[in-house]
């Protein structure tokens, strides 16, 4: 690995932990804070989105919505989830829950949109990464 990459991973890192801290620290204002982050990042990724609208780089389907707004919705309830989950609890409490969350979802996506995955396979790797934490 080179050590630009491996910067790459430690600012990442860096960058992840401080966000973290950012949100606990805002725990207070919950909701708020949500709405504040979420509308930073609509407005950062705007002029993108419509780059690749006008460009033709796009193709919408009426699935495609249905997907976006499917994560959309996930992603908005997790970061909900989260805020008040730093209201009430410690950091150290509620990161590696919220982590262990994601880490187990994770089967149950494809294992409902795909016929070819072998969800039992999923849930026993579920199932030993909970027993191994």
């Amino acid at each position: 690995m080179t050590l630009a990459s491996v910067l790459l991973v430690v600012l990442a890192s860096f960058i992840h932990a401080t966000w973290n801290l950012l949100a606990k620290r805002s725990a207070s204002v919950g909701p708020v804070f949500v709405f504040a982050y979420n509308l930073i990042a609509c407005v950062a990724y705007a002029p993108w989105v419509l780059c690749l609208l006008t460009q033709g780089g796009l193709s919408w389907t009426w699935a495609g919505i249905g997907f976006v707004l499917i994560s959309g919705s996930i992603d908005l309830a997790y970061s909900l989830c989260l805020q008040r989950g730093y209201q009430v609890a410690d950091l150290s409490v509620v990161y590696p829950v919220a982590r262990g969350r994601d880490r187990c979802s994770r089967p149950s996506g494809p294992s409902c949109f795909s016929a070819k995955c072998r969800p039992e396979l999923g849930w026993r790797g579920c199932c030993w990464w909970w027993a191994e934490s």
